[in-house]
């Protein structure tokens, strides 16, 4: 579309009234951003730094070995009348993925090892000292005692769930699609804590599997030992006992190996440096807002003083 040389000057008469309107008022525009900078800047301070820990893990074969061996046999066990549960191959990266993201496993994990307090109750960290700093209306740390005023707090204690749902805020699980690596991460204001709680959820993560797996092959043993009193053929008690002997070294593989369910490829370590907060992008927001809002309310205090002018002359 071709614009008029008449629709042009119009368009920079606007333009040029516009920047003669925000020049006239320059001084106002930069108290404004000023202040607002200086916000942002107050703000972004009072923000305590966060660290965020991360390992690396791959998947072993734990936990494979009953499924496998299940399908294996059924086949020859059923000629026999014996029925052994089959079923195709479980993805246990997956399974273990979503039951660390599960409430009960947190439950477990607070139960085994001592982070109920650390996870709730703490708001900064003092690296002069290497001590936490906790809330004051959460825990009393002089009195050694819960004070949450939250309706859900029982004596003062925070419930599970809303710990559940700090937990899970601050637990980032990602799972690489080429190499099916898996990423356990977890923030905290000390980071020293946030290294210990990735290396306690991979030790509970492993030792729920290794305890689930020493169950159902105990289980598995107790029905096929019933099972070898009431099998006359020889042949099929030959077979009952392989399958036994499959469990108990399924049992002494999980007591043996430590890295059960992941290996870590690498390990958690305390970060030197902050994950957040990101003070710089903070200020820039407060400037852009209040340089923004600075021009717009210049710019709309002038139209509607024209205006006023114009309706006089009317």
């Amino acid at each position: 579309m071709n614009i008029s040389s008449e629709d042009q000057r119009n368009v920079e008469l606007d333009l040029s009234d516009i920047f003669s309107v925000l020049f006239s008022k320059k001084i106002f525009i930069l108290l404004v951003t000023l202040l607002f900078s200086l916000i942002g800047i107050g703000y972004s301070l009072s923000i305590p730094n966060t660290y965020k820990s991360t390992a690396v893990l791959s998947s072993t074969s734990g936990g494979d070995t009953l499924s496998s061996m299940s399908n294996q046999y059924s086949g020859i066990a059923s000629i026999a009348g014996i029925s052994l549960p089959t079923s195709g191959r479980v993805d246990k990266v997956a399974e273990s993925i979503e039951l660390l993201k599960s409430y009960n496993f947190f439950e477990s994990f607070i139960q085994d090892y001592d982070y109920f307090k650390q996870i709730v109750a703490v708001k900064d960290w003092d690296s002069s000292s290497n001590s936490l700093i906790y809330d004051d209306k959460i825990f009393d740390e002089g009195l050694m005692k819960w004070v949450s005023d939250n309706p859900f707090a029982i004596q003062g204690k925070p419930s599970n769930q809303s710990a559940y749902r700090k937990f899970s805020k601050n637990l980032s699980v990602t799972r690489s699609e080429k190499t099916n690596f898996v990423m356990i991460s977890y923030e905290h204001h000390s980071p020293f804590h946030a290294k210990e709680i990735v290396e306690k959820i991979i030790l509970q993560l492993n030792n729920s599997q290794r305890n689930e797996d020493i169950l159902i092959a105990k289980k598995s043993i107790s029905f096929l030992n019933n099972e070898l009193k009431n099998t006359e053929y020889i042949g099929m008690q030959d077979l009952v006992s392989a399958l036994i002997q499959k469990q108990l070294e399924t049992i002494m593989l999980a007591n043996v190996e430590e890295e059960y369910l992941f290996n870590i490829l690498s390990k958690p370590i305390a970060p030197e440096t902050k994950h957040s907060p990101q003070r710089a992008i903070i200020c820039i927001i407060f400037f852009t807002i209040g340089f923004v809002l600075s021009c717009m309310y210049v710019l709309i205090n002038s139209f509607r003083i024209d205006q006023d002018r114009k309706s006089k002359y009317e």
